[in-house]
């Protein structure tokens, strides 16, 4: 993974803020704490050795001077007073010695561990020479003093002072630098700081620039789809905004999915299988439930509009064939079994004969073929005559053995389902439906046969009635025909019997003429 590819990620950048803030810190408590611990050690050397080293010196110096004087005194005065001050101060000198030596061991400086040795050789000769004065004659002891004594005394302040200037321009100096190097390095130290803090700067702004354009990107994404558009899909940052990126991009894809959801429901697909939301959540399982509502919807469409087109259609049929019984019923049985797509059928017409109620079967349709059956039931024989009497319709998924069955060219088979329909009007049966199909009939299916049946009722009743009043018209007409003739006929009788009448009566004035003549014939 490139250095690019690692700093692109917020955890990088911070952990390089982070590095560099604690590489900061670091370095300056590092110098720092290595300056203080020299300076401590030069400080602590210089409290517990140097200045001791130096009094000591000088203090050496002072009691090797005032032992030479005490002894002079002592040798001038010969006081038991002076003779115990020299002893004591060889005493101190010689445990003066010891300190400066051990001094000199701490410090490990070869110049005053050899100044250290230079004077505990001068002691021994001062010692020694105040020994011989103490046994020497009166005119030796002014020779004593002035050759070994004193040459010893000015040897020791002699080198007590060189090695004091030595202490002083090789340590006490080194601190002094130490402390303008300690200065230099605040300095410098400063200058760092301040450099490094404009790098780290530098990498917070660039940190925060780049967290900027993310968010700003995440902000343009954002901002499209809430004006309704959908952009392109983010590239991945492969940093902490990744999670935010995908999220969004699958919300780009559901979003697309419920605008490719929008245009297939608006041409009326309900069956296609875009998935919105993954059918979950809130407005997937709405989503999913309005395109099931409409779906539903549109299938009852679908079927209002299946049922009003074929009840038009059933009601031009009935309108174009509404004057022949059995024409009407074969062309509504034919029609309803393609139209239902049902296998077969057949339509029983009620006659009365003889005061008797028979259920004559009228048309029989299969297998878009018209067949050629006759068959009379009487009410209440079979399920069509069970029908016809309890005046509702039967349906039937379990079909009783060898009760009927399909023929085709492909051998017989035996419906799944029967359905059988009165056909009644005005509350009177007029006849009764029956199909038979391979397939189950839908609920509305079976309420469309029952509009259709009421009107091919009310369609028979109708040619029924017409057929009636034909017949009685032809009657009326031949009875009228036959009163027509036995009109003229009785006319024509009735003129002859006119004129047979005025021929009688004229014979009987003829009669009563002659019988008047008579008459008068007599009396004369």
């Amino acid at each position: 993974m490139s250095i690019q590819k690692k700093l692109n990620t917020f955890r990088s950048r911070f952990l390089l803020i982070y590095g560099t803030a604690a590489f900061i810190s670091v370095l300056l408590i590092v110098s720092a704490g290595i300056l203080v611990n020299r300076v401590t050690t030069k400080y602590q050397t210089l409290s517990t050795v140097i200045e001791p080293l130096k009094f000591n010196l000088l203090s050496f110096n002072s009691e090797s001077n005032q032992l030479a004087a005490h002894q002079q005194a002592y040798l001038l005065s010969n006081s038991e007073e002076s003779k115990e001050y020299v002893a004591y101060v060889s005493k101190r000198l010689q445990d003066r010695i010891k300190i400066l030596t051990g001094y000199a061991d701490t410090l490990k400086d070869e110049t005053v561990s050899a100044g250290t040795e230079t004077l505990t050789v001068e002691m021994g000769k001062m010692f020694a020479a105040s020994t011989l004065l103490e046994h020497a004659e009166t005119a030796e002891r002014e020779i004593i003093i002035k050759d070994q004594l004193m040459p010893a005394v000015l040897k020791i302040s002699k080198l007590t002072k060189e090695m004091n200037t030595y202490l002083f321009e090789q340590h006490l100096s080194g601190f002094t630098v130490m402390m303008e190097r300690l200065e230099n390095v605040q300095l410098s130290a400063l200058l760092i700081y301040t450099v490094l803090m404009l790098c780290f700067y530098y990498i917070i702004h660039k940190t925060y620039t780049f967290i900027v354009g993310q968010v700003k990107k995440l902000d343009q994404e954002i901002g499209e789809l809430a004006k309704g558009n959908l952009p392109e899909e983010l590239s991945d940052p492969e940093n902490e905004l990744s999670f935010i990126s995908n999220s969004i991009n699958q919300l780009l894809k559901n979003l697309q999915g419920v605008k490719e959801f929008s245009i297939s429901v608006g041409k009326g697909d309900f069956e296609s299988n875009i998935s919105v939301f993954d059918n979950a959540g809130d407005l997937g399982t709405a989503l999913a439930s309005m395109r099931q509502s409409l779906k539903e919807v549109s299938a009852e469409d679908k079927k209002r509009d299946w049922v009003n087109q074929g009840l038009a259609t059933f009601l031009s049929i009935i309108r174009d064939h509404g004057h022949n019984t059995e024409e009407l019923a074969y062309q509504v049985l034919a029609n309803l079994v393609k139209y239902i797509k049902a296998n077969q059928g057949g339509i029983f017409i009620a006659d009365q004969e003889r005061h008797e109620t028979k259920l004559r079967l009228v048309a029989s349709y299969a297998y878009n073929r018209k067949k050629y059956v006759e068959k009379v039931l009487l009410p209440g024989q079979g399920l069509v005559g069970q029908a016809y009497l309890e005046r509702d319709h039967i349906y039937l998924k379990e079909i009783p053995q060898n009760y009927v069955q399909i023929t085709s060219g492909l051998g017989d088979s035996t419906p799944r389902t029967i359905y059988i329909q009165p056909l009644i009007v005005n509350d009177e049966v007029m006849g009764v439906l029956e199909l038979a199909s391979f397939g189950d009939i839908a609920p509305y299916v079976q309420d469309f046969i029952k509009k259709v049946s009421e009107s091919v009722a009310a369609a028979i009743g109708t040619a029924q009635n017409t057929s009636r009043n034909k017949q009685i018209l032809e009657q009326s007409q031949e009875l009228a025909e036959q009163l027509r003739a036995q009109e003229e006929e009785l006319r024509q009788n009735t003129e002859e019997l006119q004129a047979t009448q005025e021929e009688m009566h004229r014979r009987i004035l003829e009669l009563e003429k002659e019988n008047q003549l008579l008459q008068s014939n007599k009396h004369a």
